[in-house]
């Protein structure tokens, strides 16, 4: 963590993405380090310069790291996560797509059925993750749908 801050001194001198990257890591640390309000802080602060990268990758992660460690704003945790969500889907990677849900159900953010049906619906579609079949078949069976149910259970016994 010294190395990182010392290196800040240098910040004004270097381009962006490299400055959000130290802020970005001094997050990580400070984290490992159980300092969340400092790793908050790095989050919040590495955002806006890895904005201006245009890396989508970068910025759905720290997106989510930044929502990991809001405490005290429920609102603007759900708004980050949702923007990560957002921008994990806009860019095809079901693996980060799938880590930010299971953070947002890990911190406690209410989804209701809607969004849990659409959620597993895109990831079966999108990505042929059968595994969430299951998910959309109960939800389905549960409102009536089933034709739904029965599409995607179908899913589930070609996995097997």
């Amino acid at each position: 963590m010294y190395m990182l801050k010392e290196t800040e001194t240098y910040l004004p001198f270097m381009d962006s993405i490299y400055s959000g990257m130290v802020y970005y890591h001094e997050g990580v640390l400070a984290e490992r380090e159980q300092l969340f309000h400092i790793a908050s802080e790095r989050y919040q602060k590495a955002l806006p310069f890895i904005r201006q990268s245009n890396d989508s990758l970068r910025i759905a992660c720290c997106l989510r790291d930044a929502a990991r460690m809001q405490v005290s704003d429920t609102a603007l945790r759900a708004s980050l996560f949702g923007e990560a969500l957002r921008i994990a889907k806009s860019i095809n990677h079901p693996i980060l797509y799938e880590d930010i849900l299971v953070q947002q159900s890990i911190h406690c953010l209410p989804m209701d059925s809607d969004v849990v049906f659409e959620v597993s619906k895109y990831l079966c579609d999108s990505f042929r993750l059968s595994r969430y079949a299951n998910m959309v078949c109960a939800i389905a069976m549960e409102k009536g749908d089933l034709p739904t149910a029965e599409n995607y259970f179908s899913l589930l016994e070609n996995d097997t």
